[in-house]
């Protein structure tokens, strides 16, 4: 009904790169996302990501140093995940994005 909230209504779909904002230093797109998700930070150093899935379980983590990059998603099924990254400093960021093949 009208008083229920899905995960749905808190997305946007955003088709090509809109720059970081000043109150956050993660941007991915595309969004929805079909084989890649390019993402970027603001933040020089080395940052750990997190890709959850719509349960909460991580299934992707890795360590980086690049501004920006490109991860594929071909091992991962369509649906919702949500990104972590935690810089150096301990900042941690977050951003949902949709797979949809």
């Amino acid at each position: 009904g009208a008083d229920t909230l899905s995960i749905c209504d808190s997305l946007s779909v955003i088709t090509k790169k809109s720059g970081l904002k000043k109150n956050g230093g993660l941007a991915v797109f595309p969004n929805p996302a079909t084989y890649y998700l390019q993402i970027e930070v603001q933040e020089q150093g080395t940052t750990q990501y997190k890709i959850a899935n719509y349960y909460g379980q991580v299934v992707h983590l890795w360590h980086s140093n690049q501004i920006t990059q490109n991860i594929e998603l071909n091992n991962l099924n369509n649906g919702f995940y949500l990104l972590q990254a935690t810089s150096s400093k301990g900042i941690v960021e977050q951003k949902k994005f949709v797979i949809q093949r």
